[in-house]
């Protein structure tokens, strides 16, 4: 299966883009022959659904194409959902509300400049010609009813139908013939206004004063107070009493300034599913996988808005019900290092020289590739180690793996005793001989702690690119320090490890599994079943 993402469509021989799209399977037999109107920059276009929908994004260039085509399918997106909701049925005061809508948009837009006083007058002349049924080829229709019917939906059905698609309505025919009744009359005035206007009249608009706010059940919030992103990031923050360091690093400029500069102002309550999905596809076209959209963009947004939904401070989330296709790649290899690849890493870490390396640069290397081999842990959680984290406990040493020191998953403490062939090599020198704190990375007490990476991170990224660059590990199918866990993994099944002690070891929370393992002379026999390495 391809991962087909959202993107625009160049067309190869006029080097104009469009959205084309495929109607989702769900909808196409009651989708086709109907029309969709989709914004596309400062104007509409309509188009006929068909297989697929296709509108003209009327550019050459790149950058503006992906900018118009977000919006355009997020407007999509939102039609589509519309239409698997069912027609809506509006009221006589939402009709003229949402004439309203179209009038303030008429007026704001041009009456800086209206022009001279008898386009106006054409304007009203042309829209009683409509009301009369005398306009184009509605005049040649038979009968009077079905040529005035013809004549006000040339007239005005397409901007009718603009409004409709902006607040994301898919209504009932009667109340579209509502909407656009009530649209002509909003018209009419607006050719008034913009005469008076011409003619150098800007007295206070006594029009605006007939038409209510648009305010349907969706968009109710609105009258209220906005809420920034930064307040939204801030509550997530409080309502738990720790938040992992590194989330809190990848999800603060993600929430606090990557989407507002997308959308283009900062209120958190004006955000709706449609704007997260141009968001999400948006993110898809600058490149970012869709693994990384879903389980990072996506799902940071979901959980920062939970707090404020679950104390009514808002009525929806609206990343709630927003996917993002993830394509699972053919395995072409193990993920975990083959007994070449790591006999290589091995040696080298055991043999790195200190050169122009400071110590615990030095430390890191010699180390962390050998720990990470018989412990299965995660990088991070060997490279965040400090002194007081390797001790003895009833007679064995043992490595504390704890939040306390940085990040852990699943966010609990757990000890794993140290492999004798690590003591024999050396390992417990360096710890008796280190200072307090880090192993592997010198602490810094100014450093911005809401700085991207964590200097744990960094001492990871460190290894990775030494053992890419060094050592020579460059096959992309395998990591470069998460293989380690994958191997720890094969070799353990291997050797006959008990899989709950197995599980325990590497951090995975099983139903009925204590924080904290009693049996610490049972862990290191199921430690000591890893053969040794000659390296």
């Amino acid at each position: 299966m391809v991962l087909m993402v959202a993107r625009p469509h160049r067309d190869t021989k006029s080097g104009v883009y469009y959205l084309r799209e495929r109607v989702p399977a769900d909808l196409l037999a009651s989708a086709r022959g109907t029309f969709v109107t989709l914004p596309v920059g400062q104007t509409f276009t309509r188009a006929r659904v068909g297989d697929v929908v296709k509108v003209s994004l009327r550019t050459k260039d790149n950058g503006d194409a992906k900018r118009l085509f977000a919006v355009a399918h997020a407007a999509l997106e939102m039609h589509w959902e519309a239409l698997r909701q069912g027609p809506r049925k509006l009221n006589h005061k939402e009709a003229v509300a949402l004439a309203g809508e179209v009038y303030r948009a008429f007026t704001a837009s041009i009456e800086h400049d209206p022009r001279g006083p008898e386009i106006w007058a054409k304007v009203l002349r042309d829209n009683e010609a409509a009301r009369q049924g005398n306009t184009g080829p509605a005049a040649l229709v038979i009968g009077s009813d079905e040529r005035v019917a013809r004549a006000m939906e040339l007239r005005f059905g397409p901007i009718t139908d603009a409004m409709l698609s902006t607040k994301g309505l898919h209504v009932d025919s009667e109340s579209r013939l509502r909407v656009l009744a009530q649209v002509a009359r909003a018209l009419d005035e607006v050719a008034g206004q913009l005469r008076r206007n011409a003619e150098g009249d800007y007295s206070p608009d006594d029009n605006l004063q007939r038409y209510p706010s648009w305010a349907s059940a969706d968009q109710i919030t609105v009258k209220k107070a906005s809420i920034s992103f930064d307040a939204l990031f801030e509550k997530w923050l409080k309502r738990k009493e720790r938040r992992k360091p590194a989330t809190v690093r990848r999800w603060r400029p993600i929430i606090c300034a990557r989407l507002p500069e997308f959308l283009g102002h900062s209120d958190a309550r004006q955000l709706t599913k449609a704007q997260v999905i141009g968001w999400r596809d948006h993110l898809l076209g600058q490149g970012i996988s869709a693994r990384t959209v879903r389980t990072v963009y996506i799902a940071a947004l979901s959980s920062v808005y939970t707090g404020w939904v679950d104390d009514d401070l808002l009525p929806v989330n609206p990343a709630k019900g927003v996917r993002v296709e993830v394509q699972r790649k053919p395995r072409e290899r193990e993920r975990g290092f083959t007994d070449e690849e790591a006999l290589s890493i091995l040696e080298a870490a055991k043999h790195v020289a200190v050169g122009k390396r400071k110590k615990k640069a030095h430390a890191a290397l010699r180390w962390v590739p050998w720990l990470c081999a018989f412990t299965g842990a995660r990088v991070n959680e060997m490279t965040q180690l400090r002194k007081k984290d390797v001790f003895q406990e009833k007679g064995i040493w043992v490595v504390l793996i704890t939040p306390e020191a940085g990040t852990v998953k699943p966010d609990l403490p757990r000890k794993v005793p140290l492999h004798d062939q690590l003591i024999e090599d050396g390992f417990l020198d360096l710890v008796v001989n280190a200072g307090v704190g880090p192993l592997f990375y010198d602490h810094d007490p100014k450093r911005n702690p809401t700085a991207s990476k964590s200097p744990a991170a960094n001492v990871g990224r460190n290894v990775a690119g030494w053992v890419r660059e060094d050592v020579g590990i460059t096959d992309k199918r395998v990591q470069p320090n998460h293989g380690w866990r994958h191997r720890f993994v094969t070799i353990a099944r291997e050797v006959g490890m008990d899989s709950e002690k197995r599980e325990y070891i590497l951090g995975h929370a099983l139903p009925g599994m204590s924080e904290e393992y009693g049996d610490m002379r049972g862990l290191h026999r199921e430690i000591l079943k890893l053969p040794k390495v000659k390296a």
